[in-house]
């Protein structure tokens, strides 16, 4: 019986990534950074600390990670925190389906808390919630399995009695290290064909799962 959702949050119910993406290549085209595109794609789903060894990855141990983060979070920070992030789609009717099937509802998020409430707020989602857990709260980030373990383990809930939805790699990888079935909702970040192979469904939006867990569940 399926008695949880964990819901990922940027990109997945909230249309954040596009925002950040936007910011960020705002910011190394100002100040010339020169961040290829993928370098930040792949920083998606990630904590702040993971996301900062991803940048250094791709641009060298010289890159000027602290300034560059700086410039990035000003300018991301004030479109989150202060106005409202778009929902994606299917979001609203997929929350419908699921409390009028007395399925308890959490998400856990890479995003700190203080950003994660603040845009779930703005948004009048953050009530829809049983349970929050943020990359702050956690040692290892996606695609390690720690939030999704500690979901579990807040809920008072086993891995089979939960489904995940997911939008990235790094989030899919995390839900299978969590031996948590997911169901994947591609947004801005490519997730491998043969990766997307480990997901209990592939669908276009969250509206879509409905279905998926009308068959399975």
């Amino acid at each position: 019986m399926l008695k949880l959702a964990i819901f990922d949050m940027d990109g997945l119910i909230l249309d954040s990534e596009r925002i950040y993406l936007e910011e960020a290549k705002k910011v190394s085209d100002t100040y010339h950074y020169h961040i290829p595109k993928e370098a930040i794609l792949a920083t998606m789903g990630l904590n702040s600390a993971a996301s900062h060894q991803k940048i250094i990855d791709y641009m060298g141990k010289d890159f000027p990670i602290d300034e560059y983060l700086e410039h990035l979070r000003k300018g991301f920070e004030y479109r989150l925190m202060h106005r409202e992030v778009a929902k994606k789609k299917g979001l609203m009717e997929l929350l419908q389906y699921l409390d009028e099937h007395h399925i308890l509802k959490a998400v856990a998020t890479s995003t700190k808390r203080i950003r994660a409430e603040a845009m779930l707020k703005n948004a009048n989602i953050y009530d829809r919630f049983d349970c929050i857990v943020c990359g702050n709260e956690i040692a290892n980030s996606k695609p390690a399995p720690d939030i999704y373990q500690k979901v579990l383990k807040n809920m008072g809930i086993s891995c089979r009695e939960a489904v995940v939805f997911e939008d990235s790699r790094n989030g899919l990888l995390s839900a299978c290290n969590a031996d948590i079935p997911c169901i994947l909702v591609p947004d801005l970040a490519i997730v491998e064909e043969e990766l997307q192979k480990r997901a209990l469904a592939v669908v276009k939006d969250l509206s879509k799962a409905i279905d998926i867990l009308d068959d399975i569940y």
